[in-house]
Order: structure tokens, then sequence, then C-alpha cells
């Protein structure tokens, strides 16, 4: 299996905050710039930004899919030491999203303080939503690669899989998993 569609669906939460705070940023730019481009912007300005949300979503959404219809269809075997490098690279992007996660949270929370961006707020609540979901996705396939591997049995894989799709469970499942999957490999070896 590949370690790059777990990196990206990690990182995705940041991509997630870059688009958000560019777009607030490029909305008080454009107040500067001539009248014809605030014209433009404020007719296709939620065009703009649909495109700059959903297609970045889809793409990941796409990703996700065929990564985990090849993990679920694939043999996902794998030399011990792959199996754990694989499951490391899922731990460390779990870690890697936790300030992500704390600062989306921190600005649906100041956009909750007005009633005019109470807006903003429900779109980083979907956007977290979709992010984990993407990123639970990711996870399923390496759980199953982990139990072929004879790392976990069906339980815990199953079990592991169910939890990444919720915040907090993730990070502790992701965590509990590297810990066992790291003890078992030494065991077989």
């Amino acid at each position: 299996m590949k370690k790059w569609p777990i990196i990206v669906s990690g990182l995705y939460i940041y991509l997630e905050l870059l688009i958000v705070t560019s777009t607030v940023w490029l909305s008080k730019l454009l107040r500067l710039l001539p009248q014809a481009v605030d014209d433009f912007m404020n007719d296709h300005s939620l065009e703009i930004l649909g495109t700059l949300l959903i297609a970045p979503i889809v793409l990941l959404f796409i990703t996700a899919i065929f990564y985990v219809v090849k993990g679920i269809k694939g043999s996902n075997t794998m030399a011990t030491s792959d199996a754990v490098s694989l499951m490391k690279t899922m731990l460390i992007m779990r870690l890697i999203q936790i300030p992500g996660y704390i600062i989306l949270f921190f600005l649906a929370a100041l956009f909750l303080l007005t009633i005019f961006t109470i807006g903003f707020s429900i779109i980083l609540i979907i956007l977290d939503v979709i992010s984990i979901c993407i990123t639970g996705m990711i996870a399923a396939p390496v759980y199953l690669t982990l139990r072929k591997n004879g790392l976990i049995n069906r339980l815990q894989s199953t079990l592991y899989s169910i939890f990444s799709f919720f915040f907090v469970l993730d990070v502790i499942t992701a965590i509990v998993c590297y810990r066992k999957v790291k003890k078992n490999s030494k065991n077989n070896n």
C-alpha cells in the first residue's frame, strides 16, 4: 500500500485552513481593487468560494474511495516492517492534524460570536466532518493490512476502523494500535 494517500488526507485539514483564511483575506484585499474587479467578485464570489472548497474535497474523496477499494481487493500482505511503517505514517498524520482541528474549532467558536458569521461556523463544522470521514476511510485499509499481516486480530481491525471515524478516538486508536503493532512485530521476529 502506498503512503501518499495517508499523508494527503492528514494534511487536508491544513488545506481547509488555508482556503478559509485566504478567502477572508482575499475578500479584504479585493475591497482595495478597482470597481470592475469588485463587481466581478461580488457577482461570482460564491461560485469561486464553492469551487475552492468543493474541488479539493471531491478529489480527496475520490482518492480515498480508490484507496479503500484497492486496499480491500488487494492481498495487502507486505513485510512486517513495511506494515509497521505504514501504521507509523498514519499515527504521525493523526498527531499532525491535532493543531489544525484546534485552530478550526477556535475559528468556528469565534465565528459563532456574531450572528453574521454563523454561516462560516457551519461551513467549518461540515469541513471538519468531511475531513474525519476521509481520514477514517483511509485508515480502514491500513487496519485491514495489519490484520492480514497477523499484527492485529479481526475484532481489533474492525473496532479500530470504526473508531477512526470519531474525533479524539481516532488519535487514541492510532496510538494504541501502533504500540500493539510494534510489540507484535517484535514478537514475530
